[in-house]
């Protein structure tokens, strides 16, 4: 017959390898669910933020290199295209801004600024140029982040898929 003692040990270390799967169970669906959220967080940032700004300068600059009807673009035409450039990052930022770099933001801060200066742009060739310039700039930017977010999105999805399978 087991004495008192004899079994409260027992039931001790019984209760605390049972308590010491449960924390490793629990530790591993946090990581698990941790990495959910990541992977949820960059997954919105590419298709609410970096994929829109590239397709809207992708859509700039093919629209307004793009000959009009008449042979060449209108400053007309190139201000309307401007100014749905800007509507298209404007939209962006009120929606998802809280989403976007701060750095992107600083680092392109008159991008943000295009509606009230378009007609400037489009009529002075200088200021057309420099802002083009800042476009591409912002196009650059834009496609390393979503790079960077890809590249990080994969890695994150490769480690869960390796967690699931352990």
């Amino acid at each position: 017959m087991m004495d008192y003692n004899e079994v409260t040990a027992w039931s001790t270390v019984v209760l605390a390898v049972i308590t010491g799967y449960y924390a490793y169970i629990s530790r591993l669906t946090f990581r698990e669910l941790n990495k959910d959220r990541q992977i949820a967080a960059i997954e919105k940032k590419l298709e609410k933020v970096y994929s829109p700004f590239e397709e809207a300068i992708t859509t700039l600059k093919n629209d307004v290199s793009e000959d009009d009807p008449h042979g060449i673009p209108t400053p007309e035409s190139v201000e309307r295209q401007y100014y749905i450039f800007d509507k298209k990052i404007t939209e962006v930022k009120k929606n998802y801004g809280h989403l976007i770099d701060p750095d992107i933001i600083k680092n392109h801060f008159n991008i943000w600024e295009i509606s009230k200066r378009a007609f400037i742009i489009v009529n002075v060739p200088k200021s057309r140029k420099e802002y083009d310039q800042h476009i591409d700039n912002f196009l650059k930017d834009v496609r390393a982040k979503k790079h960077k977010y890809q590249i990080e999105l994969a890695n994150l999805q490769e480690r869960k898929f390796e967690i699931e399978d352990f």
